[in-house]
């Protein structure tokens, strides 16, 4: 008597995936002012695990991950933390429970640009002697969306007249820079003092451009 078995060999590579990523808040899929954005994966035939890389557009495309490569994960990912700005292309390979691993991958793009304007806010008017309601210097990306700062970014305050602007609400640290913090898009609250009445605006600078604010004392 001879027993025999028979053993199928699977080495049909999964389908290569359709992919979108869009802002978590407006469901944009052109750009975002967020690292952390939505992730949607359809067609992804037979997969069991999945990577995801990045690249910045315009730069050569990653090299294909081998079967195991750590990247490949599960279960599907719902969500991406980019990892830089300007347009990011993100590449989604699949893999099978065979390791055949995807020939192609989905590969969406998102703009998440950098800050490049700045709006100031804060009071129409101030009462004289009397401190300030919070004045606030935000960081706006081109689409005039609220965007973080990369790096630490100083915002330079000019145009105080007679007056002064403080870094607390009870004005006994004057300052003339404000710090933006790495991965924030606006400055603390600032506020503004001064014995002298009279209009006057009040400027921010940063990002190699300016905001203003006019208000009066």
């Amino acid at each position: 008597r001879v027993d025999t078995n028979s053993v199928t060999l699977d080495t049909t590579v999964p389908a290569t995936p359709t992919v979108s990523l869009s802002d978590a808040n407006t469901a944009s899929t052109v750009h975002t002012n967020q690292a952390l954005v939505d992730l949607a994966i359809t067609g992804d035939t037979d997969a069991a695990k999945w990577c995801v890389l990045e690249t910045l557009q315009g730069d050569p495309a990653p090299t294909a991950p081998l079967s195991s490569d750590a990247c490949f994960t599960s279960p599907r990912p719902t969500t991406y933390t980019l990892t830089g700005r300007g347009n990011r292309e993100v590449y989604v390979y699949t893999q099978d429970t065979a390791t055949n691993v995807s020939a192609a991958a989905g590969m969406p793009s998102l703009e998440f640009p950098l800050p490049t304007a700045l709006t100031m806010t804060g009071p129409s008017s101030i009462p004289q002697s009397g401190y300030s309601d919070a004045i606030v210097v935000t960081g706006l990306d081109s689409y005039g969306m609220t965007s973080p700062a990369q790096s630490l970014t100083t915002v330079t305050l000019t145009g105080a007249g007679a007056g002064s602007f403080y870094s607390d609400a009870g004005c006994t640290t004057s300052v003339t820079t404000a710090p933006i913090a790495a991965g924030a898009a606006a400055t603390s609250n600032l506020y503004y003092k001064s014995q002298t009445t009279g209009a006057l605006t009040l400027q921010s600078a940063a990002y190699s451009t300016t905001a203003n604010l006019s208000t009066s004392v």
